[in-house]
């Protein structure tokens, strides 16, 4: 190739590593739009020139047995198309763990790569913790429990910062650096530090965590290891968690706060049934029955328990975690089992009306049961449901930007569903008379009957709302902690008659009384507690997963998503079924059996080890010891993020694990002996 041309080709293929590199944490399309540019000009440059730019860096064997046993699973798999294209997927990306140090050709490449990498990034905090602030003045973080989506999943930003504050770690405690660089290092530990606690992702915690624990390993800090771990007990034991019921008694003056109530569980979610009773969802402390502020009795159940309704003055129905349906009776002090009913799919929401149980699946539609089990009604045509609310009118459904109404018809027969589409993003609904309030993320809002279904909508108040509730009046409870009361008279304008200084959980009147529940949970000690929904729904994911390892030990079942394979080895009322099982190597054990997963072992070692051989060689080069650093402890961040999390099948994570790794390779063939 002439000169002029190659230095054109040159230019070309570092601007789309730069814009690969710059886009790494923000935009997919982008991204990959520099990295297949930037490898299709060194391809074209390597015939062109017939001069090979990449060089072997010793993890070629595992690589190769890794992509024979993705297709030789992928052969052998029940679902070939989808086999392929993820076998496709992740051979595509090798390449990145090659092409960075192909591309690096002197010191100062390294750090136009380096900075880039790192100022981009920053860019991208600044942007999420301008969101996440708005999102904790009205309370979403306690509705949620995660932070705001801006590109990717907070899960996905969560590992992204984690890494960059690894880096910024690395660059703080090498000594060799100097203090203008750590002072710039300090700051963007500050912002990154922060991103990665506004995701409240613990899956970036406690990688975080581990990449720290690897540097002062290699540093050799020992003396700085006792106050890590001394930390992490803190912040695990740092606050207790907390249950309890407050009741608000009315007076001339308002709503004034009476006593509290403490549960052993999580109180849930809680329902009047008199002016001085009510029952308590508590969650792994089962259903509690209070009447004059007194327990009255306790139903254990072994399944954490959700929601709670009473039907007539007799009948409990109570909705599990695991999606089980419990009905007791009871008399005075005495409780009886009667039955249980299993939903066919994975239930988001119950509501109970006029002797009849509604059931909201989020994969199977809505399904209606009388008190005695039998099913009246089933519309398996409607996906994706959040909320199911009913009146005397009909059905109120609530999904991810859709509304449906199914009426109620002669002989109490329900009529055809009509829907409508909307933009909200829905926390809870109301309907009243004929109208329907809505409790979204951003406000409240009244939906009108107009040409089409709810098609008349005003904003009433701004806010993010979480819980509404009618009990002869309407009220509501805002993320910011205040109850409003809606004054029909004046078009449901929401009026502020309480404010309890946190988000309720649920809230409830009982006579003049508000009963707002209250929970306080350690996010940081929820990674231990084996109570934790999360928590539950992978443990059930882990132990169904290996019954399917078992049949499909040697090559496994291939890269595909073992939603439909996993139906089969489930419990009935487990209905929580996912694409992938929330941990690196148990998902790798299943998709590419034994051969698959001891080459990714293997591949992950090599890289690992290697890490560590690089540094014991250029730990007294400045700039390039830091970078090798941040890279070893990113890359155990991310074999510890893979214990709870498929990381390795999210593709903005895996890209930027291989770029991080191919970073460390490029460093140490510019300054390695």
């Amino acid at each position: 190739m002439p000169a002029e041309k190659s230095k054109i080709t040159d230019i070309i293929i570092f601007s789309f590593i730069i814009l690969f590199i710059t886009t790494l944490t923000n935009s997919l399309f982008l991204n990959q739009v520099g990295y297949y540019g930037a490898l299709l000009f060194v391809i074209y440059k390597w015939i062109a020139d017939k001069n090979n730019p990449f060089s072997k860096n010793g993890i070629e064997i595992p690589l190769l047995l890794f992509m024979a046993a993705e297709l030789i699973a992928a052969l052998l798999s029940e679902n070939q198309g989808q086999a392929f294209q993820n076998l496709s997927k992740r051979v595509l990306l090798l390449p990145i763990l090659y092409i960075i140090s192909a591309t690096v050709t002197s010191p100062k490449r390294v750090r136009t790569y380096y900075i880039s990498f790192i100022a981009a990034s920053m860019a991208m905090a600044l942007a999420y913790l301008y969101l996440s602030w708005g999102y904790y003045k009205t309370g979403m973080y306690a509705i949620d429990a995660s932070g705001p989506v801006i590109w990717h999943h907070p899960i996905t930003i969560s590992e992204f910062m984690s890494f960059i504050v690894i880096f910024m770690f690395a660059w703080l405690i090498d000594e060799k650096n100097s203090w203008k660089s750590k002072l710039l290092a300090t700051g963007a530990l500050f912002i990154s530090l922060l991103t990665v606690l506004a995701t409240y992702k613990r899956t970036g915690w406690i990688g975080l965590a581990a990449g720290i624990f690897l540097i002062l390993l290699m540093k050799r800090k020992y003396i700085y290891i006792i106050p890590l771990v001394l930390a992490g007990i803190f912040l695990v034991f740092r606050t207790s968690n907390e249950s309890c019921v407050n009741i608000y008694r009315q007076s001339e003056n308002g709503f004034k706060f009476e006593k509290s109530i403490g549960t052993e569980g999580r109180a849930h979610h809680i329902i009047s049934t008199g002016e001085n009773e009510f029952i308590l969802s508590d969650f792994e402390g089962g259903i509690k029955y209070f009447s004059s502020d007194s327990l009255k009795f306790n139903i254990p159940v072994d399944s954490p328990a959700l929601t709670s309704f009473m039907a007539g003055d007799s009948i409990i129905i109570t909705r599990l975690l695991d999606t089980r349906i419990l009905i007791h009776s009871v008399r005075d002090k005495n409780y009886q089992f009667e039955r249980e009913i299993i939903p066919p799919g994975f239930t988001s929401d119950v509501d109970y009306f006029n002797g009849l149980i509604y059931v909201a699946d989020r994969d199977s539609g809505l399904s209606v049961y009388t008190l005695g089990g039998g099913l009246k009604y089933r519309n398996d045509k409607l996906k994706d449901i959040q909320l199911v609310r009913t009146d005397s009118s009909g059905i109120f459904l609530a999904g991810k930007g859709r509304l449906t109404f199914i009426g109620k018809g002669e002989d109490s027969l329900f009529t055809e569903a009509h829907s409508v589409e909307t933009e909200l993003r829905f926390a809870d609904i109301l309907p009243l008379n004929g109208k329907l309030l809505a409790a979204a993320s951003d406000g409240l809002y009244l939906f009108e009957p107009g040409k089409n279904l709810f098609s008349e909508k005003k904003k009433l108040i701004g806010g993010a709302f979480n819980k509404v509730k009618k009990s002869g009046e309407q009220y509501l409870a805002s993320g910011n902690g205040n109850i409003y009361r809606l004054i029909e008279e004046k078009e449901f304008l929401p009026e502020v008659v309480l404010t309890t200084g946190f988000t309720p959980s649920s809230i409830t009147v009982a006579g003049e009384n508000i009963l707002a529940a209250k929970i306080v949970r350690n996010r940081f000690r929820s990674i231990i507690d084996p109570t934790e929904p999360s928590n539950i729904s992978r443990f059930t994911l882990w132990s169904n997963a290996m019954k399917i390892f078992a049949d499909y030990p040697i090559f496994g079942v291939g890269d595909i998503g073992i939603e439909h394979i996993y139906s089969r080895y489930k419990n009935e009322y487990d209905k929580e079924v996912y694409g992938h099982l929330h941990n690196n190597y148990i998902h790798l054990l299943v998709i590419l059996g034994l051969f698959g997963f001891i080459a990714m072992m293997w591949l992950f070692a090599k890289i690992f080890l290697q890490n560590i051989k690089f540094y014991s060689e250029l730990r007294s080069e400045p700039f390039a010891s830091s970078i090798i650093l941040g890279g070893a402890g990113s890359f155990a961040a991310f074999l510890v993020s893979g214990l709870t999390e498929w990381n390795i099948g999210d593709h903005e994570v895996i890209t930027m694990v291989w770029f991080v790794v191919g970073l460390n390779y490029a460093v140490y063939k510019i300054y390695g002996k």
